[in-house]
């Protein structure tokens, strides 16, 4: 098993999840949206997400210009009880999750923007604003990268081999 949130379900397959959020204490603040029509791949799993305000619930990928930050697109049991052949993204027009504020373990990065790094605590996370793919900077950096925004209220409070990297929302 590569982690444990390597799920075995049966006849059906094996996912490992990209995104989970961590269930705590004082709870989580996870939204609820439906993939937007123009998500034509869908939603991955360890996204940022936006929606336009004035339909605030309709998710895609990254931030579109005058688009606000709805959250980190998380895997959710609930809703992938309803849609167990797709383990890693929710299809377009299908329900989906958000987390807003809390923990959420991000596992599966890549180092595209200048002067990416590979997690550490006391980092900064940036997401591309075209595709929401997740990313990190030094802690140190000022302004994200051309293409890229910090993800708003997020710092990087553990890296777990397993789980990969602990984010905190605010």
């Amino acid at each position: 098993m590569d982690s444990n949130l390597n799920l075995s379900i049966g006849f059906k397959g094996q996912i490992t999840i990209a995104a989970q959020a961590v269930p705590m204490q004082e709870g989580y603040l996870k939204l609820g949206g439906w993939v937007d029509e123009s998500q034509t791949s869908g939603l991955k799993f360890g996204v940022v997400v936006s929606a336009d305000p004035d339909t605030p619930n309709n998710f895609v990928a990254g931030l579109a210009s005058g688009n606000v930050f709805r959250g980190i697109c998380i895997f959710d049991d609930a809703i992938a009880a309803n849609s167990p052949a797709h383990p890693t993204s929710y299809l377009i027009g299908m329900p989906c999750a958000a987390l807003a504020q809390g923990f959420c373990f991000v596992n599966g990065w890549g180092k595209t923007a200048t002067g990416a790094i590979d997690p550490v605590i006391g980092c900064k996370a940036i997401f591309n604003t075209t595709t929401g793919a997740i990313e990190f900077v030094a802690g140190s950096t000022e302004s994200a990268p051309e293409g890229f925004a910090f993800i708003p209220g997020c710092t990087v409070k553990d890296i777990d081999e397993d789980n990969g990297a602990l984010l905190y929302l605010a």
